[in-house]
């Protein structure tokens, strides 16, 4: 299903830069998830003779495989030069005229970085340590009495702390919701009113801490920066922001209850930052689950193993072993289409599954755990351990709100059966296993993996 949208996507591409040409820029390549990396490098396999142009940004440690194709091209941005530095700092003040005492200061702390170039001189003009005397820029004071910020996480900071404290709050609840975020959502939040909220934003937007997207109230808030957002958001005492946060993760709850699936993995992180684990634990599986269902499997298992990993933070009691019976089902499904059928991360997950529904006493959720294991074990020809689990699918209590699901025990007694030459018995399951075929049902849940009904077991009648 995701090559398939995949390839749709691309066709679509390409069929828009037939009408004309296409420019595609995508940035922060560093950030990218596993499925939109996908589509790009099967965009770039399929682009040689179309009209598209596709610039990336990134930071040096990404790694990428696109780098031997004739039609692709690399430029490094090395820090600017003294020469380079210099004619930035004119077009920030608006004037060459610059002392060299002031020249020699930003050269030696911002090191031609751009950003920090850019961040200081609005630095050094907000804490007045820069005046302008007849077209030209000095130092205001003796270099020895001034507060010169010296990292760029300082200047930073330094900015912000120049700004009204209500003025600060918006900012530093914002950095806590994401690098970008929309009116409706902080105004959940804020205890402003909607004037008080618009004449801080707008505040921040004259100082360049934040941009402003779409037109209010449908209005979207980007810090100009991810270091920016990131200094901010470590500003903020750690008591102060759990609280943000939860109170973020509400909201999202309150604002998008008829659409709730779509920030599972914001949610996931809100309360996770909140320190309420169990809340965090479920949101990641249900991200875990969406994920899957949307084949992107590879953030299905990040999703999935954060959960377990915050499972640990818990008192091992009965409530935990349930939170973590559907996580390690749900990633052994996931495991199994991204690393396949025999992986060893898929026998962990399964194997531990099953241990928890017999500490459970859990039968309606060892269906999908026995299966998936009966799978790891059969495609490994593991045959005798594959007809025990088999057998025991076979023995599982029926109920009636799972009939369709009686296909699976079935398929597996007659795979099993069929792999080892008994072909009279395999006919005899499979045969069985059709019978409970419901039309509606082509798929098994996800939690079975990629399972076609009715086509595998008719596929060996």
């Amino acid at each position: 299903r995701k090559d398939r949208i995949i390839k749709a996507i691309i066709r679509i591409t390409i069929k828009a830069s037939q009408i004309r040409p296409l420019i595609i820029a995508n940035e922060d390549l560093h950030w990218i998830d596993k499925s939109s990396e996908d589509y790009l490098k099967d965009l770039l396999d399929s682009i040689s003779g179309a009209k598209i142009f596709l610039i990336f940004t990134y930071r040096s440690e990404f790694v990428h495989t696109w780098g031997g194709r004739s039609y692709h091209s690399q430029v490094n941005l090395n820090r600017l030069s003294n020469r380079e530095s210099l004619a930035m700092v004119a077009h920030l003040l608006g004037t060459e005229g610059i002392d060299r005492d002031l020249e020699e200061l930003i050269l030696d702390k911002t090191e031609g970085v751009p950003f920090f170039i850019e961040e200081f001189i609005r630095s050094l003009k907000d804490l007045k340590i820069i005046e302008r005397k007849n077209n030209r820029y000095q130092l205001a004071m003796d270099i020895q009495d001034l507060p010169i910020p010296s990292t760029i996480h300082d200047v930073i900071m330094a900015r912000v702390d120049t700004l009204p404290e209500e003025v600060k709050g918006v900012l530093q609840i914002g950095s806590v919701i994401g690098r970008e975020f929309n009116h409706d959502l902080i105004m959940k939040v804020i205890s402003l009113s909607e004037v008080e909220l618009l004449s801080n934003l707008s505040a921040l937007k004259d100082s360049e801490l934040l941009y402003e997207r779409g037109i209010f109230p449908q209005s979207t808030y980007i810090f100009k920066h991810a270091l920016t957002q990131d200094v901010v958001y470590d500003s903020i005492l750690t008591r102060r922001r759990k609280q943000i946060h939860e109170e973020v993760g509400k909201a999202i709850e309150n604002l998008y209850a008829e659409r709730l699936e779509e920030f599972y993995e914001m949610l996931a992180l809100h309360y996770t930052e909140a320190g309420l684990s169990k809340k965090a634990i479920d949101y990641c599986l249900r991200a875990g689950k969406r994920a899957t269902e949307r084949s992107a499997c590879q953030e299905a298992i990040g999703h999935l193993t954060t959960g377990l990993t915050l499972l640990q933070t818990l008192p091992e009691t009965l409530a935990r072993h349930q939170q973590e019976l559907p996580l390690q089902t749900a990633l052994g499904a996931a495991s199994l289409m991204v690393r396949g059928h025999t992986a060893p991360e898929v026998e962990t997950a399964y194997t531990r599954a099953r241990v928890l529904c017999q500490q459970l006493g859990d039968t309606q959720d060892m269906l999908p755990v026995l299966f998936g294991l009966w799978r790891f074990c059969v495609m490994r020809a593991d045959y005798a351990m594959a007809r025990q689990l088999g057998e025991e699918l076979l023995g599982l209590p029926e109920r009636s709100d799972e009939l369709p699901l009686r296909v699976f025990p079935h398929y597996a007694a007659g795979f099993t059966c069929f792999c080892l030459g008994e072909l009279l018995p395999a006919r005899s399951h499979l045969e069985e296993g059709i019978a409970h075929y419901n039309p509606a049902q082509r798929r098994g849940p996800p939690c079975f993996g990629p399972v076609k009904i009715p086509v595998s077991p008719v596929a060996y009648m």
